[in-house]
């Protein structure tokens, strides 16, 4: 999510609190918002790739960071008198160093639950597994979750010095949008599930018509959900073989083999829009291929939902190499919307362009298998280029590195 829903969420928890210490809505909003400081230890895109939504959003690290989060909100959140929505005239709130360390473990759930909900994908698990957790359920930025939470910390703040009704009801609203970053997702994940069961049954029907199978098919929401969705599915024509990992050696693109398409679909999980132009896929074994030779590649891949293959561009070609090296980029068609004004906006940001892509040359190696001699990982948004360099072989990393997610 991003950051506003993020500090919107703390502010609202801590104020959703009958009794609380000074500071505690500022306190809960820095630490609701605190596990995305892993960002900046991304110097490049493939440490981003494998550091944002990392080990600080990760279950078993939760008593740890809370922990480090905990030392300084000690210093705010221990004593002194209750806040402005204190109801009652009863003692001053004091909240010992455990009820602090749990408090900032509550915001990092939080902070974790709000980033499962969306189509980016969170490394939950890390150490012990590097999945990627989506639950597909909200747009990454979505209106209808946060401005009643920023509604619900303006109500609260405004009343400060009103009467006691006004202070409960103030407090009502926040348990209420509190409730809300709950309810709203888990509704919306539950009308992904009801979506992709129909819209599934419908690709494939489709697809037998047209001589083709059906392969996977995902539900992802499109801004305004839960009014408009997308879905995305490869599908390949029945009898064709699969494609190998040589088709990286080809002088152009597949003419056959699995493609990836989109379409959008209305509140009710119905198509409403046409089939986009099918996209050849990336071969699995292509990508397996090139997971096992590079670092980059691996991550990528490790990230990417239904990765599509395309021709390089002239402009982004590695110009050092030779003609006869094949240039390719692979990218997926996940972050993307089905509405036209929406696309149009999302065309004026800065650096427009496809967010993450994975741009690499391959050679045939002494057996004849394609092998990657140059890659390339560009993220627009970020404005993160690692620029052509030889791939880094995967192999054992420290101890260090691989508790924190680094290969």
């Amino acid at each position: 999510m991003d950051p506003i829903t993020h500090a919107a969420s703390g502010a609202v928890a801590m104020l959703a609190l009958r009794r609380r210490p000074p500071r505690a809505v500022l306190v809960g909003a820095l630490a609701a918002a605190a596990p995305d400081i892993d960002i900046l230890f991304g110097h490049d895109p493939l440490t981003t790739l494998l550091l944002h939504r990392g080990i600080t959003h990760a279950l078993p690290a939760v008593p740890l960071f809370a922990l480090l989060l905990a030392l300084p909100a000690l210093l705010l959140l221990r004593g002194g008198p209750s806040g402005p929505m204190r109801l009652s005239s009863s003692e001053p709130a004091r909240w010992s160093f455990p009820a602090v360390w749990f408090c900032m473990a509550c915001m990092v759930l939080l902070h974790i639950w709000l980033d499962c909900i969306t189509t980016y994908g969170t490394l939950i698990f890390l150490p012990f597994s590097a999945d990627r957790v989506r639950l597909n359920g909200v747009f990454i930025i979505d209106l209808l979750l946060t401005l009643p939470l920023l509604r619900a910390v303006w109500r609260c703040r405004a009343s400060r010095r009103r009467s006691y009704q006004e202070k409960l009801a103030a407090l009502t609203t926040a348990r209420l949008a509190l409730l809300w970053v709950f309810f709203y997702p888990l509704l919306c994940v539950g009308l992904n599930a009801l979506h992709t069961s129909r819209i599934t049954e419908t690709l494939r029907a489709d697809a037998a018509r047209r001589g083709a199978v059906l392969e996977q098919a995902t539900v992802l929401p499109d801004a305004f959900a839960p009014f408009f969705w997308r879905v995305l599915w490869q599908e390949r024509p029945q009898g064709v073989p699969l494609p190998g990992a040589d088709t990286l050696l080809q002088p152009s693109l597949p003419d056959t083999g699995p493609v990836v398409r989109t379409a959008g679909l209305d509140a009710l999980g119905r198509l409403r829009t046409p089939f986009s132009e099918p996209q050849p896929a990336m071969p699995r074994a292509a990508a397996s291929l090139l997971a096992s030779r590079s670092v980059e590649a691996a991550a990528f891949f490790d990230f990417a939902l239904l990765p599509v293959l395309d021709v390089l561009p002239e402009d982004d070609r590695n110009a050092m190499l030779p003609p006869e090296a094949r240039q390719w980029r692979s990218y997926d068609l996940r972050f993307g919307s089905s509405l036209d004004f929406v696309r149009k906006l999302m065309a004026l940001r800065p650096n427009a362009d496809i967010p993450f892509q994975l741009m690499l040359a391959v050679e045939p190696d002494a057996r004849g298998t394609p092998a990657p001699v140059s890659v390339r990982l560009r993220f627009s948004d970020s404005r993160r280029d690692s620029g052509w360099r030889l791939p880094a072989p995967p192999r054992d990393a420290p101890l260090l590195r691989r508790l924190v997610g680094l290969r």
